[in-house]
């Protein structure tokens, strides 16, 4: 920038440099890396809110940090994160398997039922089948 000069009173000249072009580049987005309570396990995973996160790896657990920092993250006008789950050198996933004798029309009746992700979290879980009725050969609907 230069001083003004002027040229008569009351008119001034200014020599202004334009701005910059903004960066193409982002540098708005985060990456965190450690445990979560569920999710995929060493993919990084784009989320888009607390919300979103919430959904995808459990809300706040006070045994770890990450997911306090993930929050405040995001309530201090964060928009974009990359989370990567860490988990223990073989992660193990709870499943159990459901024998229903009376719903054996829907195949064999025997039915295995998985956590989606591995961890604590799924321990304790309870899965609930609903049906609509039967068909008009009597078989179970769902």
């Amino acid at each position: 920038m230069t001083a003004p000069v002027s040229i008569a009173p009351g008119l001034g000249f200014e020599a202004v440099l334009p701005r910059g072009e903004p960066s193409p580049l982002r540098s708005d987005v985060a990456a965190f890396v450690g445990p979560t309570r569920r999710g995929p396990v060493g993919v990084p995973t784009r989320v888009t809110g607390w919300r979103e996160y919430c959904r995808e790896f459990g809300a706040l657990d006070r045994d770890l940090d990450m997911t306090y920092a993930i929050r405040g993250y995001f309530e201090n006008g964060g928009d974009v994160a990359w989370i990567v789950r860490l988990a223990a050198p073989t992660p193990t996933r709870s499943a159990a398997t459901w024998v229903a004798a009376g719903l054996a029309a829907l195949g064999n009746g025997v039915f295995r039922i998985a956590a989606a992700s591995p961890g604590a979290w799924s321990r304790g879980a309870r899965v609930a089948l609903r049906y609509r009725g039967r068909t008009a050969t009597g078989a179970a609907r769902l």
